[in-house]
Formats: C-alpha cells, sequence, structure tokens
C-alpha cells in the first residue's frame, strides 16, 4: 500500500473524528477528552493465522482501550502500521460513537510473502545477479503492482550482458489461505550480439595484434557459444586498459574512441577502436645528484593521467620541486627544455627537466626553550623536523616546522594548556661555522619568520642552521567541577567514572562532544533512545579551571515489545530468538539490535536478516521488533569428476541439509573416489553449543590411501569432536579437536614387511587432542589477494594399545598475500612441522611422518619425492620446512599467469636415505579462475636436479595450493 494511500486513510479520519468529537461522542474524561472505548482488528483476505497479524498490529499502536483519544496518537498508529510492511491495506471506517467512547475497527490485510523465487533460464548469467536484480527474495512481501518492474530490471540486466532482446515473464503461485506465494521468473535470453569483425586503427607504435592481446572483447570473439556474446561494458573496460597501457609507454595524450556498428546480420557487430596515440614522451633529468631518476624522480611525473595543455607535464614539475623542498632543498630550481629543432622522429616529444638543486638546508641542532611542563624529549617526539643521524639526513622544510610547531601546540592543548604560543628562530650557518660552536656572523633576510642565507649564487653544497623553538606555554587549565543535571536512568556515580573531563584532570574542549556521546550512549542502551546531552564548559576569570556541566534530557523510556518474525518458513522462531540480544520487557537498545541482525546474518541456514522498528520515530512506551529472514536453500548436493596430479582421476559427491529439522543444526556426508583411495565421511554441526558461540562438529570416517610413490598404504576409521569459537569479528579462530581412531599400515603389492618393523603393520588404536588457533584477514575464501591466514596445530597423540604413536605432532603455516598493482598478486607460505616422540619408541610409523613434493607442496617433484631412499622411495621425516612464493598476473578473461618459486626440506628420517639439505624448483604455470575456484596447470622445474632424477614436471590442480 502506498504510503500517500495511508496518509489520506489518516487524513479522512481525523477528520471524521474531530467533527464527531466537537459534537460529543460520550462522557469525556476530565478536561473534555474522549476515550477509546473499544479497539477491533479485523484481517481480511485471511492470509495465514490471523491472531499473529491481529497481535502484530495491536503492538504498533497507539490508541489503547480505556485510555484517551487524539488525532495525533491516530496519526502515529497509522503510520506505525504503514511502516511495518505487513499490511498491504489499511482501512479505518467510521467510528462507533457510544456512551462508552469511541469504538474503532481497523481492517488489515497483510502481504503475501515470498516462499520461493525459482529461475528457468538465467545461465550463463547467474542465479545470484538476477535476484540482485529484483526486490522479490523469499521471505520478502510480495507486492503484484511491482511485476512489471521487476520483469524490465532482469530484462534489462540480460541486456547489459549481451542479449539483444531477452523476454523475461513472472508468474506466480499464490495460498491465499497460508498467505505465501510462489514466484517463478522465466527468462527466454533469445539471440545475442556478437563481435563479427575486431579492428584496431590508428595505433604506429604496436601492432594491432599486441593491442588485440590486451582486450577481452576481442579474445571473446574468438570463442563459442555465449562466451563470445558482445559486452558493452567490457568493451569499456578494454578502453581504460589500453589508455593505461598507451600512457605507461609514454603517450601521454593518447585517446582510444570505440565505433560500434551492425554487422552482416542483426545479431554482430563491428568494433572499431580508434586509436590517436599523440606524441610520445620522452623525459630525461639533467643536474639530479640526490636523487636517482629511474628510482625516484620518474615516481614524480603525472604524465600517466594526460597532459592536456601540458597539465601533467606541469603537475609532474611541482611533484619534484615539493620533493626537493620537503628534503631542505628550498632554493631548487626545476625547469623543462622542451626544443623543437627538427631531429627528433615524428610523433615523439624530447622532455628535459632540468634541475637546479642548489644547497641542501640541515638543521645542526634543535634547542627548546621555555617549556617547564613538557620535557625536550616529548616535544621533540612531536617533531617531523629532525637532526641528522641514522633515519634522517636533518633536511630543513619550512612547511613541515609549520606543522611541528601546530603539533606542539595540540600537545600543550592535551596537557590542558589552551593558549600555548610557539615562536621559530633559525639561524643560518656557514659550512665551515657549522662545525664549530660558534655561530655565523652572516644573516639571511626573513622569510616567514625564518632565517634565510644571505650569500647569493651558492647553489651547491650543504648549508646548516640552528633551530630554536620559543614556547610560551601560558595558563593550565583543569577541570575544576563537574556537574551532571537531569540523570535519573544511572547513577550519577556511572557517569562521572566514564566521562574524561574529570576534577583535576587538564581541561580539553575537544573531549566534551566525546563525553556528550558517552554519556548518551550509557543513557540510551537503558532504554532512553531519544535522550539529549548538552556540556558546557565555564572558565575561571584566570583561566586556571574550568566548570564542566552535562544537561540531560532523558526522553521518554521505551521498553522492547513484542519480536515479530517473517520469512523464516523452516527455521523455528526459537532458533532464532536465541539470536536475540535483548528480550520483550527489557530495554531498548539500538546497539543490541544491530548486534541481534548480525547474529542472525550469521545463521548457517539465514542468507540475510533486517530488523526493522516501526513507530520509533513517533517516541511509543513499547517498541515492537519486525525481523524480516531470507532463509538458504536448505538442502543441497554437489558433484565433481576430475583430474589432478595429485589424485589423478577422482569422483566425489557430497550433500547435505544446512538446517536440519529448522534448527539451524547442519548434517553433511561425502563419498569421494580417487587413484589413490577414497573416504567416506558424515558430520553433524550445533553452531551454538548450549546457547554459547561455541560451535561442535560430530564426525565419522573411513579412508583408504596408497599415496603416490610410497610402497605402504593406510587404512583408518574413527570419529572425532571438533570445538571452535571465533573472536575479533571473525579474525581469530581457537579450536580444540578430539579424534579417536583405529589405523593401519600395510605394505602395497605383497611388498614383504621390513625386518624389525612388524609392530609397525598391525592395526592401532589412537586417539589424539588437538589444540588449534586460526589467525586470518585474508579478503576471499577462493582467490585472496590481500590479507594474512596464520594457522597453528598441536597434535597430543597417545596409542591406546601400543607406544608408536606416542609423540606430539605441531604444524605452523602462515601465508601472505599483497596486491601492489590491481593485476598483480603476491603470494607467499611458510610452514614448518615436528613430531616430538615421547613413548619408549624411538621408531614413528611411517603413515605419521611429514613428506614433501608434489604439486600442493614442491611442485617440480613427483608426489612425496623431495627425499627419497637408494632405491627412488619417498622418505619422511620427523621434520619439514617449506617455502613458496608466486606471482600470480590477471591477463583477463578469467585467466591468471603465474610464476613460482618453491623450496623444502625433509629431516630427521633416522638415516632412511637422502639428506637434510633443501631443495628447490621454480615455474610458471596458468589458471582459469572459476566461481568456486582456479583450475591450473603449472610447470616446475626443478633447480638441483640430481641424478636419476626428471628435471621437471607439469601439475594441474584444482584450486590454489595457498
Amino acid at each position: 500500500m502506498s504510503k500517500l494511500r495511508i496518509l489520506g486513510i489518516a487524513m479522512a479520519a481525523w477528520l471524521m473524528l474531530g467533527g464527531a468529537v466537537g459534537i460529543g461522542a460520550g462522557p469525556p474524561r476530565a478536561g473534555g477528552t474522549p476515550v477509546v472505548s473499544r479497539i477491533d482488528i479485523q484481517i481480511d483476505g485471511g492470509r495465514g493465522d490471523p491472531e499473529r497479524w491481529k497481535s502484530m498490529a495491536a503492538g504498533l499502536l497507539f490508541l489503547k482501550e480505556g485510555k484517551p483519544f487524539s488525532d495525533a496518537l491516530l496519526q502515529k498508529s497509522l503510520a506505525a502500521l504503514g511502516a511495518s510492511m505487513v499490511f498491504e491495506t489499511i482501512h479505518l471506517p467510521d467510528p462507533d460513537r457510544t456512551d462508552g467512547g469511541i469504538a474503532l475497527t481497523f481492517y488489515l490485510k497483510p502481504f503475501l510473502r515470498i516462499r520461493t523465487v525459482r529461475m528457468e533460464g538465467a545461465f550463463p548469467v547467474f542465479e545470484r545477479e538476477v535476484h540482485n536484480a529484483m526486490s522479490f527474495h523469499p521471505g520478502g512481501r510480495y507486492v503484484t503492482d511491482t511485476i512489471p518492474a521487476e520483469e524490465a530490471s532482469v530484462e534489462e540486466l540480460f541486456k547489459a550482458n549481451g542479449y539483444m532482446a531477452p523476454v523475461v515473464r513472472i508468474t506466480t503461485e499464490p495460498d491465499e489461505k497460508e498467505g505465501l506465494v510462489n514466484i517463478r521468473v522465466r527468462i527466454e535470453k533469445g539471440p545475442f550480439l556478437r563481435i563479427e569483425h575486431f579492428q584496431i586503427e590508428g595505433a604506429r607504435a604496436f601492432s594491432e595484434f599486441r593491442l588485440k592481446l590486451r582486450t577481452d572483447a576481442w579474445k571473446k570473439s574468438l570463442l563459442f557459444g555465449d562466451i563470445q556474446r558482445f559486452i558493452r561494458k567490457d568493451l569499456d573496460e578494454d578502453i581504460k586498459n589500453l589508455l593505461k597501457f598507451y600512457r605507461a609507454k609514454g603517450y601521454a595524450d593518447a585517446t582510444v574512441e570505440a565505433l560500434v556498428k551492425e554487422g552482416a546480420d542483426d545479431r554482430s557487430v563491428n568494433v572499431r577502436l580508434i586509436v590517436n596515440e599523440g606524441l610520445r614522451y620522452d623525459v630525461s633529468f639533467e643536474g639530479n645528484e640526490a636523487y636517482r631518476a629511474w628510482w625516484t624522480l620518474r615516481r614524480d611525473l603525472a604524465l600517466e593521467g594526460g597532459n592536456k595543455n601540458d597539465l601533467g607535464l606541469r603537475k609532474s614539475l611541482r611533484n619534484i620541486r615539493k620533493r626537493y623542498e620537503g628534503d631542505g632543498y628550498l632554493d631548487s630550481r626545476v625547469t623543462v627544455a622542451d626544443p623543437d629543432d627538427g631531429s627528433l622522429p615524428e610523433g615523439r616529444r624530447d622532455i628535459r627537466i632540468r634541475i637546479d638543486e642548489g644547497p641542501q638546508s640541515i638543521v645542526r641542532n634543535i634547542r627548546i626553550e621555555g617549556n617547564e611542563a613538557l620535557s625536550d624529549q616529548k616535544i621533540e617526539k612531536q617533531m617531523l623536523t629532525r637532526t641528522p643521524g641514522m633515519f634522517a639526513e636533518g633536511g630543513f622544510d619550512p612547511r613541515r616546522l609549520k606543522d611541528d610547531i601546530d603539533a606542539i601546540k595540540a600537545l600543550y592543548l592535551m596537557e590542558g594548556y589552551r593558549e600555548t604560543a610557539v615562536e621559530s628562530h633559525l639561524e643560518w650557518l656557514s659550512e665551515t661555522m657549522a662545525k664549530s660552536p660558534e655561530k655565523a656572523e652572516a644573516k639571511a633576510s626573513e622569510q616567514g619568520g625564518l632565517e634565510r642565507p644571505a650569500k647569493e649564487g651558492d647553489r651547491s653544497g650543504k648549508r646548516y642552521g640552528e633551530l630554536t623553538l620559543t614556547i610560551d606555554e601560558g595558563v593550565k587549565t583543569r577541570v575544576a567541577s563537574l556537574a551532571v543535571t537531569g540523570v535519573t536512568a544511572i547513577p550519577l556515580e556511572m557517569v562521572r567514572e566514564a566521562v574524561l573531563l574529570k576534577p583535576g584532570d587538564p581541561f580539553r574542549e575537544h573531549l566534551l562532544k566525546g563525553d556528550e556521546d558517552t554519556i548518551t550512549g550509557l543513557i540510551a542502551e537503558r532504554g532512553y533512545p531519544f535522550v539529549e546531552v548538552e556540556g558546557k564548559a565555564v572558565l575561571t576569570a584566570d583561566a586556571s579551571g574550568a566548570d564542566v556541566a552535562f544537561t540531560v534530557s532523558q526522553g521518554r523510556y521505551v521498553e522492547t515489545g513484542e519480536v515479530y518474525f517473517t520469512g523464516n518458513f523452516r527455521t523455528a522462531e526459537e532458533i532464532l530468538r536465541n539470536e536475540l540480544e535483548l528480550r520483550p520487557g527489557e530495554p531498548f537498545s539500538a546497539r543490541k539490535i544491530l548486534e541481534s541482525q548480525r547474529n542472525i546474518q550469521d545463521m548457517a541456514a539465514v542468507d540475510g536478516a533486517r530488523i526493522r522498528v516501526p513507530g520509533l520515530k513517533e517516541q511509543p512506551e513499547t517498541a515492537a521488533l519486525f525481523v524480516e529472514i531470507e532463509e538458504k536453500k536448505p538442502f543441497w548436493l554437489e558433484f565433481s569428476l576430475g583430474y589432478d596430479t595429485e589424485r589423478h582421476l577422482f569422483a566425489s559427491t557430497k550433500g547435505g541439509d544446512r538446517n536440519l529439522f529448522g534448527r539451524n543444526k547442519d548434517v553433511r556426508a561425502g563419498v569421494e573416489v580417487s587413484q589413490i583411495g577414497y573416504r567416506v565421511d558424515a558430520s553433524f554441526t550445533e553452531p551454538r553449543v548450549r546457547q554459547s558461540r561455541i560451535s561442535s562438529t560430530s564426525a565419522i570416517f573411513a579412508e583408504r590411501r596408497e599415496e603416490f610413490n610410497q610402497d605402504f598404504g593406510t587404512r583408518n576409521f574413527g570419529v572425532s569432536q571438533v570445538f571452535n569459537r571465533w573472536f575479533l569479528d571473525e579474525d581469530l579462530n581457537l579450536g580444540l579437536a578430539f579424534r579417536l581412531e583405529r589405523r593401519e599400515q600395510y605394505m602395497r603389492d605383497d611388498t614383504p614387511i621390513p625386518e624389525g618393523e612388524a609392530d609397525i603393520y598391525i592395526p592401532r588404536t589412537v586417539f589424539v587432542t588437538t589444540p588449534s588457533i586460526i589467525y586470518t584477514t585474508t579478503d576471499s575464501f577462493t582467490r585472496p589477494t590481500r590479507g594474512i591466514h596464520a594457522s597453528l596445530f598441536v597434535d597430543l597423540s597417545t596409542g591406546l594399545q601400543e607406544t608408536l604413536d606416542n609423540f606430539l605432532k605441531y604444524r605452523f603455516e602462515t601465508r601472505y598475500y599483497l596486491t601492489p598493482q590491481e593485476k598483480l598478486t603476491f603470494a607467499l607460505r611458510g610452514r614448518y612441522g615436528y613430531i616430538y616422540p615421547y613413548g619408549s619408541d624411538s621408531l614413528l610409523p611411517d603413515d605419521q611422518l611429514f613428506y614433501l613434493g608434489g604439486t600442493a607442496t614442491v611442485r617440480g617433484f613427483d608426489e612425496n619425492l623431495l627425499r627419497v631412499d637408494p632405491d627412488g622411495k619417498a622418505v619422511g621425516g620427523q621434520e619439514a620446512l617449506l617455502g613458496n612464493i608466486e606471482a600470480r598476473y590477471d591477463l583477463g578473461m578469467n585467466f591468471e599467469l603465474a610464476a613460482f618459486y618453491d623450496v623444502g626440506a625433509v629431516r630427521r628420517a633416522d638415516g632412511q636415505g637422502g639428506g637434510d639439505d633443501f631443495r628447490s624448483s621454480a615455474g610458471i604455470g596458468l589458471r582459469y579462475i572459476t566461481p568456486i575456484g582456479a583450475v591450473g596447470l603449472l610447470y616446475g622445474r626443478l633447480l638441483d636436479p640430481r641424478e636419476g632424477e626428471d628435471t621437471g614436471r607439469l601439475h594441474f590442480s584444482i584450486g590454489y595450493t595457498f
């Protein structure tokens, strides 16, 4: 229902009731005000549970039976009903006027609620993009009138993705009795535009083919199917990239214009990119001795943003001057020589930037006078002006000195000195005199309060000066008294403890606003959301004291009312209520509402949540909460089939229910079969153990593995229990896991058991306790580009029938991701593992040792073969070290180029063969980025191949190994 319609109803009711009151509608209360004798709420349409809708509406009304009636309260009630977004129509007929007062009847028709939104024909556009283009979502309200707009919005999405005339039809299957509607979105994408011809004209410095390789639009035109769709936004991005490329090569005036015309048929286009390269700027530097041109000064050039009317060149000169002046070259001159003698090739502009550095002004000594309250050291810590030292040359910059003076004044202000004055005096010395205690006789003319050298024509060397700062501290102002009036919600002592302006402390005027906010927050959390606080300070006659007073207007007390949920078709209300930080009857708290919303959004069963408080701005006594939920699809199933060099051929399937019985509990099971074995597992996760923030996962598993290049295999099955909790906004995870398993190591291919190792090849029962710490700030799980991921796991393993598995296993790994440029990411990983046996046996089972080599560790080596015995078999050790660095460059079209260096060592192998030294490799590869991860083909070459080893190996991987 539109806001205009609700407003019209309100105005009509106001007119009707205003007339009724004027006539006299019944016995008035004291003062002649009529009372509300009866409120009747009628639910029209029978959509769902009428009693539930009545309860919601009643919680929003400001008018109460037996209470005085007023037009203002009626209008507030209608406004709150409309703001709830629950009722499609709100109708208030003429009131009944009886001897008992005024009887009101509200006729309300709830919105249909969207149960499901199903898509047909969206691929290759992701369903999530279609959902984002519509306002319809599961759990939301259904508005019939908006269907044409929703269809048009989705059609525009597909047009933007290259389809010529998509047709979208939205149909509904309403269930009036239940108050629900199922929505089906049928998309007929129709034909798409494809690029028939793609040309780049006007390029002289670079070949057309080289430029085409930098455009995604041309690459797509070579492919097949929907992938070759012409998408205008892709072409616009290509133009930006070409301009960036040209300007990086020195063509500051380059322009690229796109001409798109119809092709041979109405389903194709011809694209012409017209390049106007302009002049190529060759920039050189003369006279620079303090800075290297290629390393430092070129970074000050501003030509990549264009050079229209020489704006980029002028900005470059300003940048260079600023650099020199900032390091004490106060008389530096930066000019440009732009000869045009006809000797340069056509299309080039030779710019020689001439730098006359002049002498460098250096502050040899800093003297501070007049300071009594603060030490020299504390003041100097505030200053950027430095004397020569290990980390500073002592260059003098007047602008920096001005900032230093402001910083010193701010420091004094923090200590209560409101009127501190700081004067500076710089006395220059000759280079000879600077090395002696005598002061120079010649002084410079004063500029901006600073002394400048008198000598003219001295354009080299260094000049030294002594800086004197004279401080007039003024009077220190302290807080003389603190008064707080108007507070009844909390003890005054709590306010006095919370504020920063306390009696006896330095008075800092800027803290008034902060203390106002502090008091506001304290009182608002007690149910006074409309509190207002005003702070004032009055100085004493001599400015040595400040009387601070806060006047508080608490406003109306608001209590949390009932909490109503919509959209939770599967999730039980009690589960949702457990995530709330406040309960009905408690003081209203905006902070707790935001925390509650975040808690619900973090639930595995929920895709989104929004909490609204309709009618709050009308200042009700009780504020009802309306929580709108968008649930995730509970059931899911995944299947994969593929190949990688770690497992070779593999197939897996897994599925589950992320909202078991509507209790927000996750149950899942999976099976994987590959050429190295199989694994079957099932798990059950309780996200909140006994209403805490601790998550619990119980699992059962069975596995058989025969790793490549190992002469043994393992069979194990068991159960595990894991507890973990996130801290620091889910950056830090603390975990504790328990695992009981039955393990068996066996020889493969009927190989006899080595002499003296029979105890290793019998079934063993092992109990493992694993505390863990994980810290992560990465920006993405599937394709990280920034942040750090660090983890530490410690396995306390105990053999229940033998001592072979009595050991501590430490596993530490850290990953770091850095993206210095838009398309370039560096990924680094370091890993360390160590096993410390504490049992009577010195021999460890092979299936507990560390192995390196292969796709996931050191590429270029075959799986597990970083260290081998004389027979070429894999050797494991009690200690493993691993390091990786990889550069990833985005080529566009979802392709990524990777170059890497890997190094590792396996140690403490108990004489099984091989050496403790580090082995390394380097290589290059190509990945294709899919929505669920990367698929890569990489080649690693050994940097220290040994006799009998392959020099390199090709690796095929699914997902990033780090």
